[in-house]
């Protein structure tokens, strides 16, 4: 009955026939273990007590449920428009926001940190090095990111013996898998690299280590670009696998609000359109910081 009578009040358009006759849906238990906590029993009993006989009780259950059988009939629903569902979770949705961009911005930075080091091991010398990058990559490009979430989250620390915070736990999931496709196309960027360019840097005298580093990797680095970009917007996208292990991100608020106002098209309508806005103004960024590596290579190329 609460539950139903919540959802009608917020929008959904059904009526509760002969409430009066359905009576009192039962009594909430405070559950506490037997023969402890006598203080804290003692405490919430006299709470209780309190609230009931000054009416913030009642006015409590008025607030969520409603006073009549006519309030449930759905006709107040102005806060279930657009523009009243961005008023009343206003601070929700920029916190789900926040926290999409926080996790989207370091796990950027360390993926891609990540990413070139396991490419320029892809092109190593040493064979025993390419040998570690492949199977790295071949291992996080495989798993699926909602399970590596839930083996971090919830199976390693049955192992370590320490509870991995879930933000932590985000942030390694995204790093392990985002670094894992950074990694290939960066390998693959250098690969593209004309073979006579380390050839000659060769032949100049320069080692393996500082022609990559003076001649390959600058060039590499051009070519991979607009990979890097398409991964940058992935990342943004694939944080919302992450409200699987409870993250409050943008995707996760939805959930939460949807369950408390049951507007799911208005709501989730809500958040595809932050999506996008996020990732037009990251594209827009990307494609500013592509144009001006051009100008950058041409001119010293010049």
């Amino acid at each position: 009955m609460p539950v139903i009578q919540y959802a009608i009040k917020n929008g959904v358009k059904l009526k509760v026939m002969n409430a009066k006759q359905l009576g009192n849906a039962g009594w909430y238990g405070f559950a506490v273990k037997k023969g402890e906590n006598k203080a804290l029993l003692t405490a919430f009993n006299q709470g209780l007590k309190s609230i009931q006989k000054d009416g913030t009780y009642d006015k409590i259950v008025k607030s969520y449920l409603g006073k009549s059988q006519e309030h449930f009939t759905g006709k107040t629903s102005d806060n279930n428009s657009v523009l009243g569902l961005l008023k009343t979770n206003r601070k929700a949705f920029i916190d789900g926001l926040i926290e999409t961009i926080k996790l989207t911005v370091l796990a950027i930075i360390l993926a891609s940190i990540w990413g070139i080091f396991l490419g320029i091991l892809g092109i190593s010398e040493t064979k025993w090095l390419r040998g570690v990058s492949t199977t790295v990559i071949y291992i996080f490009r495989g798993l699926p990111l909602m399970v590596l979430a839930f083996f971090i989250y919830i199976g390693l620390p049955t192992v370590i013996g320490t509870k991995v915070p879930a933000f932590l736990a985000g942030i390694i999931t995204l790093v392990l898998n985002e670094g894992a496709y950074t990694a290939a196309f960066v390998r693959g960027g250098f690969e593209a690299v004309e073979k006579g360019q380390m050839e000659a840097a060769r032949s100049l005298g320069l080692p393996y280590g500082k022609a990559m580093r003076k001649v390959i990797v600058p060039q590499g680095l051009r070519i991979m670009v607009p990979s890097f970009i398409n991964q940058f917007i992935i990342t943004l996208k694939d944080t919302s696998i992450l409200s699987a292990i409870g993250l409050l991100e943008l995707t996760q608020t939805g959930t939460l609000i949807v369950a408390r106002n049951s507007q799911g098209f208005r709501v989730w309508a809500i958040i595809a359109v932050m999506y996008l806005i996020v990732i037009t103004l990251l594209t827009w960024l990307s494609n500013w910081v592509e144009k001006r590596l051009e100008i950058r290579f041409f001119t010293s190329k010049g």
